[in-house]
């Protein structure tokens, strides 16, 4: 099932369970932990916690969700952050996540979100963090289905990237501020001992310090949403200049939050054309990263679906088999015997990753061109790109069992017209933007990807 990374609200997900990054006294915090608490409504659920309380590090527990979407919180309580001692730092980080999937599946839920657990106060480096997180939830994934989500929230205290530059997104935080103020808090005494542990040599205990920890950082890059907002059409022009050289002009697309927009996010049809009963993005409904819609110089329009790899690798999670696989197969099968770009003998290999992935949205990208009367974006063709870092080896570089080949020569062996799929890295796709009005962007992107 789908393990995706999006900013967005943990408190207000509709998922059957959300997790609480946890103290072991199971007691309200700040950050993640006191915005949970708030909106669960915060006598209920410390009364639920108080009967389970105390846990262990890396242990995790169930409580009713009370007054949240989410039907769960699953609170797990990770470690601080040992420098002297990584291996275990990330042997209970590890049993935290892996814990709370286990108690996910105990209780049948099928769909549960994360916070990125001990980044906040309790020091865990966001980016070996976030590579923990990755590792657990995907090792998880081989043998059980679940949609899982880590989620990004604080928008104001971290720069952000959004997934059009990766499905990683940067620099996570724990720390939800619903306003955009700096409140600091008193630490727990739970917090404030499990401090004083981790740092032995620490003889005078400085609050203000670890008060300071609570406040975004001084001097934070441009949040990339306001960069993005103001990417124009002259922007999407020069992005595609070198991919389509026959691109005279980048058409509006009205269906985005930014309107006119000229590189829309998360992309979906109007219609449901991939029989997946479902218009809303995730893991029922086809969607590609990014949409940019031309016209080239023969008069005839093109969309350009773009997909982000940065950080990712696959695992051999066969989503054609069991029930679930049945319903794929069902959905899929008949478009992929139609398909004009899909070579119909190579049905099993398009239900492992990436190559299920890569199926669906060439699928999307056909039937938008064959419905094109029906669609706000009208395309005549489209060209598929896949932008990977070069040194992404772990997707590029790795043989997969379902072709026993590298990823670009088995999809390359899936489809047709080889001129329709162009696999480019993140510096050439954007060697071509130019101009003082993009330096923001520009500087942004190479301090966090180049």
């Amino acid at each position: 099932m789908p393990f995706t990374i999006v900013r967005q609200d943990i408190t207000k997900l509709k998922v059957d369970a959300i997790v609480n990054a946890a103290n072991t006294d199971l007691q309200m915090g700040g950050g993640v932990c006191g915005a949970i608490f708030k909106a669960a409504g915060a006598p209920e659920l410390q009364a639920a916690c108080d009967k389970l309380a105390p846990i262990k590090t890396g242990e995790a527990v169930i409580t009713p969700g009370f007054g949240l979407p989410a039907k769960f919180i699953i609170h797990a309580a990770g470690p601080v952050y040992r420098q002297w001692n990584k291996e275990q730092n990330e042997q209970h980080l590890r049993a935290a996540y892996t814990n709370s999937l286990k108690r996910a599946v105990e209780n049948n839920c099928e769909t549960i979100a994360f916070p990125l657990i001990s980044s906040g106060i309790y020091g865990y480096p966001k980016d070996e963090a976030l590579q923990v997180a990755t590792s657990a939830i995907q090792g998880f994934l081989t043998d059980h289905d679940l949609d899982v989500t880590l989620v990004v929230f604080d928008k104001s205290a971290f720069t952000i990237s959004c997934e059009l530059l990766g499905a990683v997104e940067s620099y996570i935080d724990e720390h939800y501020i619903e306003t955009h103020e700096i409140r600091r808090r008193q630490l727990l005494n739970v917090e404030r001992d499990a401090l004083y542990e981790a740092d032995e040599d620490v003889t005078n205990y400085n609050e203000p310090i670890f008060e300071e920890m609570l406040a975004p950082s001084v001097g934070a890059p441009v949040p990339l949403d306001d960069l993005v907002g103001n990417l124009d059409e002259p922007f999407s022009q020069m992005l595609l200049r070198l991919i389509e050289p026959n691109l005279i002009e980048v058409l509006p697309i009205t269906t985005d939050n930014y309107e006119p927009a000229f590189i829309q996010f998360e992309a979906v049809s109007n219609k449901d054309y991939l029989n997946e009963l479902s218009s809303t993005r995730g893991s029922n409904c086809t969607s590609v990263d990014a949409l940019i819609y031309g016209l080239l110089n023969d008069g005839r329009k093109i969309i350009f679906p773009i997909e982000w790899k940065y950080v990712e690798a696959y695992y051999n999670d066969d989503k054609a088999a069991g029930d679930k696989g049945i319903t794929r197969k069902r959905r899929y099968t008949e478009l992929i015997n139609n398909s004009a770009q899909l070579k119909s003998e190579n049905h099993a290999i398009y239900y492992f990753e990436p190559f299920y992935q890569l199926m669906r949205q060439t699928l999307w990208a056909e039937q938008m061109v064959i419905h094109n009367n029906s669609e706000i974006i009208s395309a005549d063709k489209y060209l598929h790109i896949h932008v990977i870092p070069a040194d992404n080896n772990e997707l590029l570089t790795r043989i997969y069992k379902c072709s026993e080949k590298p990823m670009e020569d088995t999809w390359r062996s899936c489809i047709n017209n080889q001129g329709k799929y162009l696999i480019v890295t993140p510096k050439q796709l954007l060697s071509k933007v130019q101009g003082k009005e993009y330096d923001k962007f520009l500087e942004y992107l190479n301090k966090r990807y180049w």
